[in-house]
C-alpha cells in the first residue's frame, strides 16, 4: 500500500473457530451469557431490554439474582412514577422449572410495581410470557 491504513485501538480479531470446519457452540456461547450482560438501560430515554433468550431459571438463587441486579440498576434511575422504564423482554428460549413459575410471577410483579411503566414481552414460548401479562 502506498498509505497506512487508520486501524482502530478498538479492533477486535475475529475468533478462529469462524474459519476451522468445527461447529462453533453457538448454543453454549449463547447459554454462557452472564446474568448481569443481559439488562440493557437507555436510562437517557427511561428503556430497559432485558434478553432472557436461552436463559435456564432452575433454582431459586437465580431469581433473587435477577432481582438484585435490577433492582440495583433500576434504583438509581426510577425515583418518582414519572421515572418508571418501558421495558422489553425477549423470552425466546426462555425455560424455568415448574416449581419456580410462581416465585418467578411474584418477583417480576415486585418489579414492575416498583420500577416499570409498561413492559412488552416477546418470546416462543406463550405460557409464562400469557401467565406474566395476566397479573
Amino acid at each position: 500500500m502506498d498509505f497506512v491504513p487508520l486501524i482502530s485501538p478498538q479492533l477486535k480479531l475475529m475468533d478462529a473457530a469462524l474459519f476451522t470446519n468445527e461447529p462453533l457452540g453457538l448454543r453454549e456461547r449463547l447459554l454462557a451469557t452472564p446474568l448481569a450482560q443481559r439488562f440493557e438501560l437507555d436510562a437517557e430515554h427511561h428503556r430497559l431490554f432485558i434478553n432472557f433468550e436461552g436463559l435456564m431459571i432452575d433454582a431459586a438463587s437465580d431469581i433473587t439474582d435477577i432481582e438484585r441486579l435490577l433492582s440495583a440498576l433500576l434504583t438509581p434511575v426510577v425515583s418518582r412514577d414519572e421515572d418508571r422504564v418501558a421495558v422489553v423482554v425477549n423470552y425466546d428460549n426462555f425455560n424455568i422449572l415448574p416449581a419456580l413459575i410462581d416465585d418467578y410471577s411474584a418477583m417480576v410483579q415486585r418489579l414492575a410495581a416498583r420500577f416499570y411503566g409498561q413492559v412488552t414481552r416477546y418470546g416462543t414460548g406463550g405460557f409464562l410470557k400469557a401467565r406474566l401479562e395476566a397479573k
